[in-house]
């Protein structure tokens, strides 16, 4: 889905290098429980994260639990990696907004659209840690609900979408929150 971006925004613009595939063994026992993956060249960390981070939010991290990163090239910190491909790929989309009259778009800005689309790359480019920071920890998927957003925020012409399978996302359940809500407000949530 991140690369829906690249055929509407010249690739010249915004050269994004990409993230190096982890090397990761799925063990897929059921689909009720939350997958477990073993991956040599990535860790659990919590990241010493501050306001110069895209996956930052407004005066407080929106990274305040462990996620699943790559080990750092020599002189470089853990996540930061991740992070610049993040801003990287939602520059691409500011770059589409700003062409696109968003403003007549039903009830939300161009901004509404900016925000919920940051917060979804953020939830798949870091994915949560659900035990600790056990490198083979099963993850905490984001919730249907951080997908939906972006849709219903941004204009159809976007061409964002959200699998229709339940392998990359959740669906939010108050009684037992099973994926990761990325701080969005319970109705948005049970809407989602």
């Amino acid at each position: 889905m991140i690369g829906l971006l690249c055929a509407t925004v010249r690739p010249d613009n915004y050269s994004c290098t990409h993230l190096a595939p982890a090397v990761c063994e799925r063990d897929r026992k059921d689909k009720k429980v939350l997958d477990t993956w073993t991956c040599t060249d990535q860790q659990c960390r919590t990241l010493q994260t501050n306001d110069t981070w895209f996956c930052y939010g407004e005066g407080a991290p929106l990274l305040d639990y462990p996620v699943r990163v790559q080990a750092p090239e020599e002189g470089a910190t853990w996540g930061q990696k991740e992070d610049n491909y993040a801003a990287c790929v939602h520059a691409r989309l500011s770059e589409l907004v700003s062409r696109t009259n968003c403003r007549d778009y039903r009830h939300y800005t161009c901004e509404d659209c900016v925000l919920a689309y940051k917060l979804w790359l953020c939830a798949v480019i870091f994915p949560r840690c659900q035990d600790g920071l056990d490198p083979e920890a099963s993850l905490v998927k984001p919730c249907h609900a951080v997908c939906n957003n972006v849709i219903r925020r941004c204009t159809s012409s976007f061409n964002f979408f959200c699998p229709k399978e339940e392998i990359d996302y959740e669906n939010y359940d108050a009684e037992n929150i099973v994926c990761n809500t990325m701080g969005l407000d319970e109705e948005i949530l049970k809407n989602g």
